[in-house]
């Protein structure tokens, strides 16, 4: 059994290694990258997850969750927390802007020293435009793979809350959320397959948009229970590093301490720089793909093999 183990997680050890090597002497410095866009997000997130938490802690003493205008009251506080004018409206699109630059710059940064090619790296200006050629596209994708994890949690909390049901409180309460916590977990990682496959192929110039899709289905051909497999485990271990921090925060503003808004601002940045991270991740699990299934992709013309990233190379002129 413990044969079988290592050789089903070989691809998963071998992928470490692969990007240990390639990120020798980089890491800092995509960590650095990385932190500026992370640290825009995370001031705006640290701003509006303090004045959240601050107006439900001034309620939630008093709440008595058997009573209706208690619990509406509750909601009522969460609604005048959260700023919905026009304003606060954009600032959430810019934001999200920002989260999408940085996966394109993740996928684009580890395509580039995994494919051994520093073009991007070497020239910020013609990097940066790129990025903002594709950002509604990815955009495009992120909003999609949100929408889609959106609606596969209401079902995961509607199975979860049926083992509420159980009698015994002491078992159902904690099997509840373990259960949640697994499902949340691997649909999470089951949406991010296939919408890091776009995002890369996309950003990386692998494959015009609208072919992605097919792209990823063949290239995860084979692949795809493996790979849910891995990206559920960095989910669930990014889920519990998240996490920390943010029940501090949360706790820091219950007691109204002043300290609680940098700690939502640390839980943030924290949050934005896994989410990074993974992507390169992503990206790396995309480029092995590539080369394990290369005979499934070598037929389709529209894969642009070793492409500078513009989305019109198709690979059928070398110039482009």
């Amino acid at each position: 059994m413990q044969v079988d183990c290592n050789k089903y997680f070989y691809d998963f050890k071998q992928l470490f290694k692969e990007l240990k090597c390639s990120l020798k002497g980089r890491f800092f410095r995509l960590l650095g990258l990385l932190l500026l866009f992370a640290l825009p997000v995370a001031a705006v997130d640290a701003y509006t997850s303090s004045t959240v938490a601050g107006s439900v802690a001034t309620v939630l003493p008093t709440v008595d969750f058997t009573s209706q205008s208690s619990v509406e009251t509750l909601i009522s506080s969460l609604s005048n927390g959260i700023n919905t004018s026009p304003a606060s409206f954009l600032l959430s699109f810019l934001l999200a802007f920002l989260q999408c630059a940085m996966y394109i710059f993740a996928a684009v940064f580890i395509g580039e020293i995994m494919s051994g090619r520093s073009e991007m790296l070497s020239d910020s200006s013609k990097f940066a435009k790129l990025i903002l050629r594709k950002l509604p596209v990815v955009f495009l994708i992120t909003y999609m793979a949100s929408y889609l994890q959106s609606f596969f949690l209401q079902m995961c909390t509607l199975f979860s809350s049926s083992i509420l049901l159980i009698p015994v409180a002491a078992v159902a309460l904690p099997l509840a959320f373990a259960v949640l916590f697994l499902l949340i977990s691997v649909i999470t990682a089951a949406v991010d397959t296939y919408s890091s496959a776009l995002i890369v192929s996309t950003s990386m110039g692998r494959v015009r948009f609208m072919f992605s899709l097919l792209y990823a289905r063949l290239l995860y051909r084979g692949n795809f229970i493996k790979t849910v497999v891995y990206y559920s485990i960095i989910c669930a271990a990014t889920s519990i590093i998240s996490v920390i921090p943010m029940i501090s925060a949360l706790l820091l503003s219950m007691s109204g301490s002043p300290f609680a808004i940098a700690i939502w601002g640390i839980s943030s940045l924290v949050q934005n720089l896994l989410a990074g991270l993974a992507m390169c991740f992503y990206t790396a699990r995309v480029l092995q793909l590539e080369n394990k299934n290369a005979s499934l992709l070598r037929p389709f013309s529209f894969v642009n093999r070793g492409g500078d990233g513009d989305p019109d190379n198709d690979g059928s002129n070398p110039e482009n």
